[in-house]
């Protein structure tokens, strides 16, 4: 019992002493303060390339950034693309797409000044019959 007591009591004085005066937290392994995440990231503005291809025959598109959105109401052709703007605190671009009809689609985000892609992604029909489809969702948050 002594010994249990002697450890709580530990505990009880070493929590103590951290609310008491915290230390200053680190990035980890880097040694530095991390930023005042009270002020929220701010993106700026950005321009994104959205793009849909593959072999399948048609497919409906939908894509939007965080200020609007837009959605086919026609079936579209491969290869598809759009260019879009975002700006603002949270700023982000999306595009899905799905197929009608057996075959395959990948839908990609490049970032238009860098070049990098952002997002990619690919999907494939089951099967090869005219009510197969496949599916594939992109955004700019990963």
């Amino acid at each position: 019992m002594v010994i249990v007591f002697t450890g709580l009591n530990q505990l009880s004085e070493d929590l103590s002493a951290l609310s008491a005066s915290p230390a200053p937290v680190t990035a980890s392994g880097t040694g530095a303060t991390p930023t005042d995440v009270s002020t929220p990231y701010t993106v700026g503005s950005a321009s994104y390339r959205l793009e849909i291809t593959g072999d399948a025959k048609k497919m409906m598109v939908g894509y939007g950034t965080d200020s609007a959105t837009s959605s086919s109401s026609d079936y579209q052709t491969l290869p598809w693309s759009k260019t879009v703007e975002v700006s603002g605190e949270y700023g982000f671009a999306h595009v899905n797409a799905g197929s009608s009809g057996p075959g395959s689609i990948t839908c990609t985000i490049t970032d238009v000044a860098t070049g990098q892609v952002v997002d990619t992604k690919t999907s494939t029909s089951l099967d090869d019959s005219e009510y197969s489809s496949a599916n594939v969702d992109c955004s700019t948050m990963g």
